[in-house]
């Protein structure tokens, strides 16, 4: 059994390593509650992020098992993956996957989760403000968790400048409120429409950056193709970055 555990560990520890482990994990919440919906929305936020890392069979199992042993995790998920994973089935990620939406999951809402999941980028166009309001009032219809707004905030905002600044602070964002108020504080323009395109991202790249821009990051203007890839249509503004 130690000798498993052991095994298991150097896997994990492996996978964790891996740029592409790490996002997926940094861009996926913890589900805090066993209801339906948030159930459906965890599972296929953590698919979404999977795929888009393009990770393997073992790395999902393991992603999985990382989320849903987290301190902050529903006792009942928790329950149900250590029970599950020692099973034949929980050796095969497919398998583990069926059991969790046929435990978890209320198969008539996932119309209602798909388009939740679909809503929560901000547009091409959107201020973040606008995004913010309109996010907030998706995730208050679902009783989602503030803590859990701010990761999906964070992941769905698509403005370079606030992410930099999200990701760069010692503040505590327990609520997309308290993100708003740190991008005000930074004098971020939250009001104006920007856009998240790799169409804008490469007029940007063409500019050049500003030797006054000091919290974007300079890695992105010979980056750009890779990290829009990484993130879906998700790119740099270098526009709005540098106001």
């Amino acid at each position: 059994m130690e000798s498993e555990m052991s095994d298991i560990k150097e896997s994990l520890d492996t996978s964790i390593n891996s740029q592409a482990f790490g996002r997926a994990v940094k861009y996926t919440t913890v589900p805090t509650s066993d209801e339906q919906a948030h159930c459906e929305f965890f599972i296929k936020q953590l698919v979404d992020q999977a795929k888009l890392c393009h990770l393997s069979d073992e790395e999902f199992k393991l992603f999985l098992g990382l989320k849903l042993t987290s301190d902050m995790v529903h006792p009942a998920l928790n329950q149900w993956w250590i029970a599950y994973s020692k099973t034949k089935s929980g050796d095969v990620w497919t398998e583990i996957y069926d059991n969790f939406k046929d435990r978890f999951c209320n198969r008539t809402q996932r119309e209602l989760v798909d388009n939740l999941f679909e809503e929560s980028e901000r547009a091409d166009g959107e201020s973040v403000k606008a995004y913010a309001i309109r996010l907030q009032t998706i995730l208050d219809d679902i009783d989602v968790p503030d803590h859990q707004g701010v990761v999906i905030f964070k992941r769905g905002v698509r403005h370079a400048r606030a992410e930099s600044c999200l990701d760069n602070t010692d503040k505590e964002l327990t609520s997309i409120s308290d993100c708003m108020k740190l991008l005000r504080t930074r004098q971020i323009r939250l009001d104006t429409a920007s856009y998240g395109s790799l169409e804008q991202a490469s007029k940007s790249l063409f500019r050049g950056p500003s030797p006054t821009c000091n919290e974007f990051p300079l890695w992105i203007y010979t980056t750009v193709r890779t990290w829009t890839s990484s993130y879906g249509t998700s790119a740099a503004n270098h526009e709005y970055a540098c106001l």
